[in-house]
């Protein structure tokens, strides 16, 4: 499969595809946020480890990688 590079994509495509990346990433961050705050409430109030606090933390990197790709797309979009 080849991977189409980001100058060769058309402008209102990135675009587009900077705001649902932007939305995705929004949602994942608000979601990784509650997900830490119960793993943290459940774990006070049961004085035992949630093992929700781990996924969180595992799936914190995905949001980074989605936040690098958006600051890539901008940079293209604004040297058009």
């Amino acid at each position: 499969m080849k991977k189409t590079e980001i100058k060769d994509i058309p402008t209102d495509v990135l675009k587009k595809k900077e705001k649902l990346l932007r939305l995705a990433t929004g949602i994942l961050i608000g979601m990784l946020i509650v997900l830490v705050a119960a793993a943290i409430f459940i774990s006070v109030n049961n004085q035992s480890f949630s093992p929700m606090l781990v996924v969180a933390l595992a799936l914190f990197p995905i949001s980074l990688m989605n936040i690098q790709r958006i600051k890539k797309i901008k940079e293209e979009i604004r040297r058009r």
